[in-house]
């Protein structure tokens, strides 16, 4: 089974929405002015991009697991390549941009190889957006763990460990770093993915609803703008249950029809959204301390700091990901023999 063109389509949708949304929180940072009154929670919408990538991993591993055999090393080192060279390296950059501009720079090494690993609690150290990870990793070695009971025992004791340890949440300290990520709901955003991933497997999806379906998310969307600046609901209910609707209605779509070109044009970016959501935000910090320092009683609009700002990460970081990350992981992924490559 291929890549399919429309999850590649809302991957890098959502990193821009990230990409987005952290701007235009530097901007509420410097209390810049708004164009309208409700600019700030409209801009909130940038949060979903967290969970439509946490429902599209989900996916992507149970597809990605569709092989007779699962190799739990070929796996976890494909996972390992994947998530933690680039990581290192954008580390690296960041650590390089809070020494040029004055920001503090802990020293515990302790911490510093916590941050390394993605430790729970240390990950966002350095690269704020790098909490997320943490998520992405420990899912990747309970979806390992649990894939070697077969696809379909391994999805169900997946769920029910899942689900069972939320249950625990109420009975634990959440301060743990540890325990708040093994008992965090957003964990259901994974298995909603792996899900919708083993129904396209076994051919079950309910495909005449795929267009009904995105229509629907984006209505779920809508409607979530309306409770995102307070807590009446929790987000993975309020952005979790909308991105789940969105990836099976795209992958429905695409199981029934043809993609159009706009589809197929931005599902070219698709492989490089994990460079821009990992090297915006330092390119943000360094952008904002440069501009800041140029321009130190200046009163901008909000937007006018947005849009330029976002547009320079998004095209920095595609350059970046085709002269640097996509050489370095074809180097990487030929290291292995072909007998152990994963379908991807």
């Amino acid at each position: 089974m291929g890549k399919f063109q429309s999850i590649q389509m809302l991957r890098i949708i959502a990193a821009v929405l990230v990409v987005v949304f952290h701007a235009h929180q530097d901007a509420e940072g410097k209390n810049w002015t708004r164009i309208f009154r409700s600019e700030d929670h409209v801009f909130s919408i940038g949060e979903a991009g967290v969970h439509v990538f946490f429902v599209i991993s989900g996916f992507v591993m149970m597809v990605a697991s569709i092989s007779d055999k699962f190799d739990i090393c070929s796996f976890l080192f494909r996972r390992f390549v994947r998530i933690y060279p680039l990581y290192w390296g954008v580390l690296a950059f960041a650590l390089a941009i809070f020494a040029v501009i004055g920001r503090h720079i802990p020293t515990d090494p302790f911490q510093f190889v916590g941050v390394l690993l993605l430790w729970p609690g240390l990950a966002p150290r350095y690269i704020s957006p790098a909490w997320t990870l943490t998520f992405e990793v420990y899912f990747y070695l309970c979806f390992a763990i649990a894939m070697m009971l077969g696809r379909n025992r391994g999805i169900l004791a997946l769920t029910a460990f899942f689900l069972g340890m939320i249950a625990l949440r109420p009975f634990v300290d959440t301060n743990n770093p540890i325990l708040d990520v093994v008992t965090n709901a957003l964990l259901i955003e994974f298995l909603i993915g792996a899900g919708i991933g083993l129904l396209a497997i076994n051919r079950r999806l309910p495909v005449p609803a795929g267009r009904w379906l995105m229509a629907a998310s984006v209505l779920l969307f809508v409607a979530g703008l309306g409770l995102g600046d307070n807590d009446l609901m929790p987000k993975v209910v309020l952005w979790g249950v909308p991105s789940a609707f969105l990836i099976l209605g795209a992958v429905c779509w695409e199981s029934q029809s043809k993609m159009p070109r706009l589809v197929t044009t931005l599902a070219r970016y698709g492989d490089g959204s994990y460079m821009l959501y990992l090297l915006h935000k330092p390119l943000q910090w360094g952008l904002l301390a440069a501009f800041v320092a140029i321009w130190p009683a200046s009163t901008i609009t909000a937007i006018i700091w947005v849009l330029p700002i976002s547009l320079v990460c998004i095209i920095i970081s595609e350059l970046a990901y085709r002269r640097m990350e996509k050489p370095m992981m074809m180097f990487l992924r030929s290291r292995r023999s072909p007998k152990q490559m994963l379908p991807t």
